[in-house]
């Protein structure tokens, strides 16, 4: 009998029971929240694809380590190309870790060297910091880093770049 309070709570629960055990209600609610992760993922990667990587700023801004505008300067592979014999300005981005050597980078792809890099011989440290404008800082390994290409005067050789009096 419908109206029959007995038989209410034995409906209710058969009704709960059906909508769990069902199937159909779990597969649509996984499948909405699997193309809605797909959406957003996708999203994500063509926003992040659109941006440079925050720690690489654009590419056509090469400054000297007083933070002022470069004059002409030579790429690293360039720098490597070359048997110039007197310094030069190589540009780059600067990656000083605490625990490992000093590099000029062409690129950085997730916080290391990305290309041709060039072991920086005698780099002046200021106060425990590269003595270069706008350096930045990391936790504990991760040392110090450039986010804007800088161009440095040394000499290069063998992979090596030994610093000019006049560069930091």
């Amino acid at each position: 009998m419908p109206g029959d309070p007995a038989a209410l709570p034995q409906e209710r629960s058969a009704g709960a029971y059906a909508w769990v055990h069902d199937g159909r209600p779990k597969i649509a609610v996984l499948m909405a929240v699997v193309a809605l992760a797909i959406i957003v993922g996708v999203l994500l990667t063509r926003s992040h694809a659109r941006h440079p990587i925050p720690y690489m700023a654009d590419d056509s801004a090469v400054f000297l380590p007083n933070g002022k505008p470069a004059p002409s300067s030579v790429s690293i592979a360039q720098a490597l190309d070359s048997k110039e014999p007197s310094p030069r300005l190589v540009r780059g981005y600067l990656s000083a870790p605490m625990d490992d050597v000093s590099r000029l980078c062409t690129r950085f792809n997730g916080g290391a060297c990305a290309g041709p890099a060039l072991v920086i011989a005698n780099l002046r440290w200021v106060d425990g910091a590269p003595a270069i404008e706008g350096i930045e800082h990391g936790c504990c390994s991760v040392g110090y880093w450039t986010s804007k290409r800088v161009a440095l005067r040394g000499t290069v050789e063998a992979h090596r770049l030994r610093l000019s009096s006049t560069s930091p």
